[in-house]
């Protein structure tokens, strides 16, 4: 059970029960998914095709709490790491979550030393990891052919899941519930009343009314909080990953694995293998390269081609933490805006669901509130 305490300490804002989530991300949809499960009334808008926008799609998927501080930061996602098996269970489809941990090697001693600290500090945080000999690795990962090796390390823990599917069915399950889905809907503009809440907001196909709207628009954060007179501070960094053809198992145990080179790469349930650590900027000819040479690795690749190289502008908080909840100008305006959204999200949507539906404060998204950056 999750620990939340509502603090009585602040003046907090009277949510409604009427909800508009701009964004179909997977913030935005957990969230959705989270007050329409609780009753509310939700209307999803998102400029795309909720469930296939860019983020969502190029997402490599990684669930984990690793070397994720300051405290807080660690306690929320290692909080939302263990929600995730019962969070998918809730959506009652497959979203493709798979768990057997994160393995990370090295070719050199200096990175193994660096890999040795950051493991220490692992520990002393309280994640499952420990180091292994190329013996145990091979063990772990019979397929795995890791060429030059130093060390490596296993995050037990660390999962997987199939974003775009685990966002569609965030989106399928509002819309079981009595909610409204819209894509291709742009936020244009918030009017407001003479409290400066949120009355309505503005799209290009028609004002919806709503008591409460959740900002969960990922990159585009910054211009449309600008619509509602507020500055939320998030740059983007390009993110780009490539899809392969089905091939056999690659893993015998893990979900996910990081080489040396830099390459990442996970096998969904269909077989298709999604893999990055290329260069953004030359990813139609980088990206075959790397899947050449992740073959020389993962022996199972030979046979792979690529079928889709997906493009994505990440979201990243000024102070590279999340910024979660009510905002002091525009009070039932609720902000949700986050790096590691994949992570994050099911204890993003339960706890928002908490504040804007119960009109209390949750400690533990205390050190997320826009306010900090005043």
């Amino acid at each position: 059970m999750i620990d939340v305490v509502g603090s009585q300490a602040h003046r907090l804002p009277s949510a409604g029960r009427n909800i508009v989530v701009v964004g179909g991300g997977i913030v935005g949809a957990t969230i959705a998914f989270h007050v329409a499960d609780r009753g509310a009334q939700v209307t999803v808008v998102d400029a795309g095709s909720p469930g296939e926008g860019e983020t969502s799609r190029a997402s490599f998927g990684w669930i984990n709490a690793r070397e994720k501080g300051p405290k807080a930061y660690h306690t929320l996602s290692r909080r939302s790491l263990d929600m995730w098996s019962r969070f998918a269970q809730r959506l009652e489809v497959d979203v493709g979550l798979q768990w057997g941990g994160q393995l990370i090697w090295t070719d050199t001693r200096e990175r193994a030393g660096r890999m040795e600290k950051a493991v220490e500090r692992q520990r002393q945080s309280g994640n499952p990891v420990r180091l292994l000999t190329r013996g145990e690795m091979k063990e772990l990962e019979p397929g795995i052919q890791p060429g030059g090796f130093s060390i490596a390390c296993w995050s037990e823990a660390d999962g997987q899941v199939d974003v775009p599917r685990a966002v569609r069915a965030c989106l399928d399950r509002v819309s079981a519930l009595g909610g409204t889905v819209l894509g291709g809907t742009s936020a244009t503009g918030f009017a407001k009343d003479d409290q400066g809440r949120v009355a309505s907001v503005e799209t290009g196909s028609g004002r919806l009314q709503c008591d409460t709207v959740v900002l969960a628009c990922g990159p585009e954060a910054p211009a449309v909080s600008a619509l509602a007179g507020l500055e939320v501070p998030v740059h983007h960094t390009a993110g780009t990953t490539a899809v392969t053809t089905p091939v056999s198992p690659i893993f015998q145990r893990v979900a996910v694995a990081h080489a040396p080179t830099g390459l990442h790469l996970k096998q969904l349930a269909d077989g298709s293998v999604v893999f990055g650590g290329f260069p953004c900027e030359d990813a139609d000819e980088e990206a075959p390269r790397w899947l050449k040479s992740a073959a020389e690795l993962f022996p199972g690749l030979a046979e792979a081609r690529i079928l889709e190289i997906r493009r994505a502008r990440r979201p990243i908080p000024r102070d590279e933490k999340s910024i979660l909840g009510f905002t002091a100008t525009c009070p039932n305006l609720y902000v949700a805006s986050t790096h590691s959204g994949v992570t994050l999200a099911p204890a993003i949507g339960e706890l928002a669901a908490i504040e804007i539906l119960d009109c209390v404060q949750v400690n533990l998204l205390s050190a997320f509130r826009l306010d900090r950056f005043a």
